[in-house]
């Protein structure tokens, strides 16, 4: 990419910074149900804690773009990034405190914090990248998508080895002085997204949401992501019980879906900065390759059960999720443009905000449904629920196609063929 020297190192900076604020989200995973089961916790109890960092991050995504003008873009990535720091190593302390209750809502509201500083952080960062990088800025999310996915995948191995070497303290301590550390290289490299004068006083989540186009792809978004959060639950017990896995082995599985969906996330984001204009059509393909994912890892797995079978699967799930999640993004800033949010750096971060808002929402209901679902009906019949859910959506998918061509037969803007982010907005249906 043709990048200056100062646009290097504030990118491999931001990409730093995903990868390790993506990995505190798993890092408590093999840690935290311990220290709190000694105490006398239970799993729901726990868990409830571990869930309510998605919690935090839906609320503040829809909320924290309307801040910025107070705010502003900088202030709002530094604050970010040190609340997040310093939250996690508060969290390390907490193993001091001997009584339950307190430390289960001492925990609760840390984790509350670490929600608020992730969003604040990776709104800020792509509202910035939008304007620093924009030429290139489908290949920057799609590299921002490759860091999350490994970070995630990343974080449980780096919070069960530091805690084995160093203990529960210093786990969090490392962690979070690991997220501040790059603070003085981003003041030093400056960001040129500073305090905007922007007014938020004709922008409204609530109109946007009246945008038909914008609810079709934004639950294109969530039910793609769901798919990811899904499976977590019920692929564990199926592979254990079925082909009799070893624990590790489970896990390497498992983690294919994720590794699939950060490898191929920068592919589809140089996809979309090449074909600008077939974005609805990229995540038509992203659509057709999680359809035939999730039929081999359900219906033609009572044909023929297979470790391999179930690994190919999971990895045409994570690729075609991953065309979805980086066209989709963009397809929700067309389109907020079309509903007259403007292209200025609210508008960018309100459509971060639904990006990552469509994320926690996954993150909330995924599991708890496949949950029932495993318990209700078994694995094999649980996973009809993807293939039936990704028809469903290629229908919608349908539909905004027939909104687009609409669009260009009546003679109204097409935002097949416009930038990804236009000076203007035009009338639209």
């Amino acid at each position: 990419m043709d990048l200056t020297s100062r646009q290097w190192g504030l990118l491999l900076t931001f990409f730093y910074l995903v990868f390790f604020i993506s990995a505190n989200y798993s890092v408590p995973a093999p840690i935290f149900p311990n220290v709190a089961e000694v105490k006398g916790a239970s799993a729901t109890e726990y868990s409830i804690v571990l869930g309510i960092y998605d919690v935090a991050a839906l609320i503040s995504s829809f909320t924290i773009p309307f801040l910025i003008p107070l705010v502003g873009t900088t202030w709002m990535l530094y604050g970010g990034v040190v609340l997040e720091g310093v939250a996690i190593c508060v969290f390390g302390t907490l193993s001091w405190i001997q009584d339950l209750n307190t430390f289960l809502l001492l925990s609760g509201i840390i984790r509350l914090i670490e929600g608020l500083g992730f969003s604040a952080y990776f709104i800020a960062a792509y509202t910035i990248s939008a304007f620093e990088f924009t030429e290139k800025f489908p290949i920057i999310i799609g590299g921002y998508e490759m860091c999350t996915g490994i970070g995630l995948a990343a974080g449980a191995v780096i919070g069960g080895l530091l805690y084995q070497v160093a203990g529960y303290l210093i786990c969090f301590l490392v962690i979070g002085a690991i997220v501040m550390m790059p603070v003085p290289i981003l003041y030093t490299l400056g960001i040129r997204c500073s305090k905007t004068e922007e007014s938020v006083e004709n922008k409204s989540l609530l109109t946007l949401f009246c945008h038909y186009p914008v609810v079709i792809n934004l639950f294109i978004l969530i039910l793609s992501y769901v798919f990811l959060k899904f499976l977590n639950p019920i692929l564990e017990p199926f592979l254990r019980h079925t082909f009799d896995l070893d624990s590790d082995i489970c896990g390497y599985v498992i983690a294919s879906v994720g590794i699939s969906y950060a490898l191929s996330s920068p592919f589809w984001g140089y996809v979309v900065s090449k074909y600008k204009t077939l974005k609805v059509y990229i995540v038509s393909v992203g659509l057709v390759i999680v359809l035939i994912g999730s039929a081999v890892i359900g219906p033609l797995m009572n044909l023929q059960p297979s470790v391999t079978f179930t690994c190919i699967g999971l990895v045409l799930i994570g690729a075609g999720d991953a065309a979805i999640a980086v066209a989709g993004f963009f397809i929700l800033i067309d389109e907020s443009n079309v509903a007259g949010f403007g292209n200025d750096e609210v508008a960018t971060a309100c459509m971060a905000g639904c990006f990552m808002g469509a994320d926690a929402i996954a993150g909330i209901i995924g599991p708890p449904v496949a949950g029932m679902l495993f318990d209700k009906f078994g694995y094999l019949d649980a996973t009809l629920y993807i293939f039936f859910s990704t028809s469903f959506m290629v229908l919608l998918n349908i539909s905004y196609i027939m909104v687009l061509a609409r669009r260009e037969k009546l003679g109204l803007v097409n935002m097949e063929t416009s930038p990804l982010l236009q000076s203007k907005s035009k009338p639209t249906l």
